[in-house]
Parts: C-alpha cells; sequence; structure tokens
C-alpha cells in the first residue's frame, strides 16, 4: 500500500492539535484510528499535506455517565469499547448496539465513534441513533467551546460542521 506523501504531526494537547488544525487549514486531516481515512488515502481520492494525530492526548478517551446529561463518549473511545462497556449496556444499549454494527470487529478495535460521525458519511453507523436520540456535540476549538445538537453537524455528504470551506 502506497499513500501520498504528508507530513506527520502529533500533538501532545488538545490546544496543540487545535492550533495546528486551525493554522494548517483544509491541507490537514485529523486521524484517531484512521480507518476512514487511510482507505481513500491509498485510492488517491485524498492528498492531505499534513495528518494530525491526536490518538496520544490524555483525557479524551472516556465513558461517563451522569444522571441530568445522559451518556457522555469521549472522541477517541474505541467503538469496540463502547460495544462492549457494560455502563453503556446498561443506560443506553442503542448506543451499544449502534457501535456493534459498524464494520468488523478489527475496525471498531481501532475506529472511534467520533471518527465515525465526523466523517459525515451516508453510511456512518451510529449517527441515525445519536440523531434519534437528540444527542449533542462537544466541538472544541483553539479559541472556544461549545455544544451543538448532532444534527446541525451534518452539512451534507461527507461535509461537517468544521469543514464549511466545502458547503
Amino acid at each position: 500500500m502506497v499513500l501520498p506523501q504528508f507530513e506527520y504531526l502529533a500533538p501532545k494537547t488538545l490546544g496543540e492539535a487545535c492550533n495546528l488544525l486551525y493554522e494548517l487549514g483544509s491541507g490537514a486531516k485529523v486521524m484517531a484510528g484512521a480507518t476512514d481515512l487511510i482507505p481513500p488515502m491509498r485510492d488517491k481520492v485524498i492528498s492531505p499535506e499534513y495528518l494530525i494525530d491526536i490518538k496520544n492526548i490524555p483525557g479524551l478517551d472516556y465513558l461517563e455517565y451522569d444522571e441530568t446529561e445522559g451518556l457522555k463518549i469521549g472522541a477517541l473511545t474505541k467503538l469496540r469499547t463502547i460495544e462492549k462497556s457494560p455502563l453503556v449496556k446498561e443506560k443506553n444499549p442503542a448506543i451499544a448496539h449502534a457501535a456493534k454494527v459498524v464494520a468488523s470487529t478489527q475496525i471498531r478495535a481501532k475506529g472511534t465513534m467520533a471518527g465515525n460521525i465526523c466523517n459525515a458519511s451516508p453510511s456512518c453507523d451510529t449517527a441515525p441513533n445519536l440523531v434519534a436520540q437528540g444527542a449533542k456535540i462537544l466541538v472544541q476549538g483553539p479559541n472556544n467551546d461549545r455544544v451543538i445538537r448532532i444534527e446541525d453537524f451534518f452539512l451534507g455528504v461527507k461535509k461537517p460542521l468544521w469543514n464549511r470551506e466545502k458547503s
């Protein structure tokens, strides 16, 4: 497998990652599991100049439940973790099932729900369930953080909110 050339960046903090993405703009892609990124790169569908690898940033891999806000899933939480979690199965079994039907076990062991959503693909297995439940997304950026409804995140096919220049 031959990928196009790119510069690999591995920020150590979320703030650093946000700043890199802001500074590098549309030439950069964020990766964690990379399950939705490597195939189109291999197939020459996309050729980012920069890959910003966030998988080692601390504090983004978590599953929590709050009686007021419900289930909270960190951006780096693997689909397989969500699928197998006793907490998720108890508090929101529909989310556990949505995670379970994504691709193969190997993909779920590497891929994240956040990546599945950020791809903004019509075949995104987790989004319909999240939309039906009125899920919200914490969007973090270099200047501010905000919470948005998941249905407001999708601007079109392969066009997530953060990718406005293509809408």
